[in-house]
């Protein structure tokens, strides 16, 4: 299911809405953190993508898709879940804090 092109596309689509939702109702910050903002953005961005910079996918490109779905493995990708739904399954406990957890 992952390596089709439409499900590729759609994905794209949906990640490209939420960018421009998170992107039109973010935190205001300062004025001189947006001028430095758009001056990183200006050296790696076309004119016309210097005020959004990265917070929009710029197109769909199979390949770079691809290629990050070719490293995703169970020995490239860490994942920290946290739950209360997970007490009294952990076999080990951190010893600073006294946190209980699991290695897989």
């Amino acid at each position: 299911m992952l390596n089709t092109n439409i499900f590729r596309f759609n994905l794209l689509m949906k990640l490209a809405a939420i960018c421009e939702t998170a992107f039109h109702y973010q935190d205001k910050i300062r004025p001189i953190d947006y001028v430095v903002n758009v001056a990183f953005n200006m050296q790696f961005y076309p004119p016309k993508e210097w005020l959004v910079g990265s917070s929009f996918p710029s197109k769909f490109n199979p390949g770079v898709i691809q290629s990050a779905l070719k490293e995703l493995s169970s020995y490239t990708v860490r994942i920290f879940w946290e739950s209360t739904k997970f007490e009294g399954f952990t076999d080990s406990v951190e010893p600073w804090y006294g946190t209980a957890y699991t290695v897989e």
